[in-house]
């Protein structure tokens, strides 16, 4: 039989969520060094001490939406590289749907490329380093059975490319986000040439 979570644990998940969703937007909108703890709180109307009760700094709530997205990245992953597709379908579904994820929410998939505390004691960062290990184990294993329907080199160390894979993939769509608007090119056009260069890498 299903549990009704206590009010207060209902209450806390409600206050979460609205603090990790203003807080994107004012991020999006303003810049995180621009946006204040004091105007988090006004958006949300939760006071600051009841915020700090959950999100103990700036710092926290960004790496908080870090967490997010990398989680949504993950089931991506799960969701792409998996099934019945040719290997190179499966490979470009991958890399345009975290394309997509990164071009309507730009600030917090970015925010999944920083560093973070090495701190173990803290759920979230055990979150975030599970979510990391699981995609680079979803591309292993899309790389594993590329090299057994004969679509992969024999020799590729699997664990080394799927990192650069990874760190290839969200660093290229990063960039064309990040400059689009600034030069004259074709972002779309761009990273598909790139995603195909990539592919190649590993055949």
């Amino acid at each position: 039989m299903l549990k009704r979570k206590p009010l207060k644990e209902r209450l806390a998940e409600i206050h979460n969520l609205s603090v990790l969703m203003a807080a994107e937007e004012l991020f999006e909108e303003k810049g995180y060094e621009a946006t204040t703890m004091d105007e988090i709180a006004y958006v949300t109307g939760i006071s600051k001490t009841t915020i700090y009760a959950c999100f103990k700094s700036k710092e926290f709530i960004k790496d908080s939406l870090a967490c997010k997205y990398l989680e949504k990245m993950r089931d991506i992953a799960k969701e792409t590289l998996t099934g019945n597709k040719c290997f190179e379908e499966k490979f470009f579904d991958f890399c345009f749907a975290i394309e997509e994820l990164f071009t309507v929410h730009p600030f917090s998939c970015n925010a999944t490329l920083g560093n973070f505390p090495i701190d173990d004691d803290q759920q979230l960062y055990r979150r975030l380093k599970a979510a990391m290990l699981d995609i680079l184990a979803e591309i292993e294993r899309f790389l594993e059975g590329g090299k057994q329907d004969g679509r992969v080199i024999n020799d590729l160390d699997l664990s080394a490319a799927a990192i650069m894979l990874w760190s290839s993939i969200t660093g290229v769509i990063s960039m064309c986000i990040n400059k689009e608007g600034s030069i004259n090119f074709d972002s779309r056009n761009y990273t598909k040439k790139a995603f195909t260069m990539l592919l190649t890498s590993v055949r």
